[in-house]
């Protein structure tokens, strides 16, 4: 059932079971779906809410995260050269 205020849709009511009781509520602000209300338990009321879900749908996904930066520390320094040799390796007698 749609409900009107000067001419403006302000809210719908939906049977979504069948039993004749409305379980949802669409509220409209400025001809914009503002927010539903859902009754989950069969208890006549709203029980549970979702806010603005025209934005939700227009929102475009979210962008993935970017890896995570390591904690753990760099590779280990090489070993320090053998005494006499600068470059790191030993030289080799022919």
């Amino acid at each position: 059932m749609e409900f009107y205020e000067g001419g403006k849709l302000v809210r719908i009511e939906r049977d979504t079971n069948g039993d004749g009781k409305p379980e949802e509520w669409q509220y409209y602000e400025n001809g914009r779906l503002d927010r539903i209300g859902m009754d989950t338990t069969g208890s006549g009321r709203a029980d549970k809410w979702e806010r603005n879900p025209e934005a939700a749908e227009a929102a475009p996904a979210a962008a993935p995260t970017p890896a995570a930066k390591s904690t753990a520390p760099a590779s280990p320094a090489p070993a320090p050269a053998a005494s006499g040799d600068s470059a790191g390796t030993k030289a080799q007698k022919k």
